[in-house]
């Protein structure tokens, strides 16, 4: 039993310091020695109860300290190496840090709430951002914040049952050969002339085309 200054009883793991403060300590589940203190031994004896029913019921995390921008990196290096291509991976951290990073990145990820996320991509579409940006904000999220969960640094997902509405259908428009003759005159002689070419002529998607190699050839 803890005790205070004048020798009262005040519970396992409760004491009072020598400045007059009362603190609370106590060993979660992994490990870790936490700590709180206060002035009023009410709001500490709180405290504890609190803190040790969650971690009777495992709904602690093991660290509060780590930003949206930390778990990014370790993110990456981890779960997402060896798994995406080079293509994916480049998407990844260019939507992440343009889009992600300066709004949410320096937050804990325990602060983040699904309000966050949707006023992030609310923010996006009234930038005029469509539906492949604004879901691949919440795609990256979603998994993230899974792995989180996984590693017991969050105990909910805050992008879990966000939706992004898909954008107005438009007829999509085709080039006629003499536009695309045209186009081809023009682009002649350009950096992007044989991208261009192999567009048009073989249907692949962006993505496709971007990650073509030497060795996709035949």
């Amino acid at each position: 039993m803890g005790k205070s200054l004048k020798g009262k009883d005040l519970g396992k793991g409760i004491s009072q310091r020598l400045d007059g403060k009362y603190q609370a300590r106590f060993t979660d589940r992994f490990g870790k020695r936490i700590s709180y203190t206060d002035n009023d031994i009410h709001m500490v004896k709180e405290w504890m109860a609190t803190e040790q029913a969650k971690n009777k019921l495992d709904m602690n995390v093991v660290d509060r300290s780590t930003t949206l921008n930390e778990w990014f990196v370790k993110w990456m290096e981890v779960y997402k190496y060896g798994i995406i291509a080079p293509n994916t991976e480049r998407q990844y951290k260019q939507v992440y840090m343009k889009h992600i990073a300066s709004v949410l990145g320096k937050n804990k990820l325990h602060e983040i709430t699904q309000l966050k996320i949707k006023a992030l991509i609310n923010e996006l579409d009234k930038a005029g951002y469509k539906y492949e940006t604004k879901n691949k904000v919440r795609i990256i999220l979603l998994d993230m914040f899974n792995r989180a969960m996984q590693d017991n640094l969050v105990m909910k997902n805050p992008a879990r049952g966000i939706r992004v509405v898909h954008d107005e259908k438009k007829e999509p428009k085709f080039l006629t050969p003499e536009e695309q003759k045209a186009f081809f005159d023009y682009c002649k002689g350009t950096f992007y002339d044989n991208m261009f070419v192999v567009s048009v002529n073989s249907g692949l998607r962006p993505g496709e085309v971007y990650a073509l190699t030497e060795a996709d050839l035949d």
